[in-house]
């Protein structure tokens, strides 16, 4: 691959960390193959990048919380979900037990 390629490569890598706030690891750059054959290895690329290790203790902290973060968002939209949910008793069950 040419030196424009894996510069490409890696200005893509930290276009895509600024947007998640932390190192991706792998499995979220689809293009981590490939950076792998520039530089060796994924770790040695995102060194080359200029981001932290997605093993760094930094890191590791960073994805909790985006799961945490997550995971009251689902809990959110689910309680949202639930307060929409119509009553199952019809108008006509509504008025006869009045």
């Amino acid at each position: 691959m040419a030196n424009n390629d894996s510069n490409h490569l890696l200005r893509e890598l930290k276009n895509i960390a600024n947007a998640m706030g932390r190192t991706p690891i792998k499995s979220e750059f689809s293009q981590w193959r490939e950076l792998k054959r520039c530089f060796g290895s994924w770790e040695k690329a995102v060194r080359a990048a200029g981001l932290d290790s997605a093993n760094s203790p930094k890191q590791h902290y960073l994805r909790a919380e985006h799961r945490r973060e997550s995971l009251i968002i689902f809990d959110i939209k689910a309680d949202d979900a639930t307060d929409e949910i119509a009553d199952p008793t019809t108008e006509t069950e509504q008025s006869e037990n009045e």
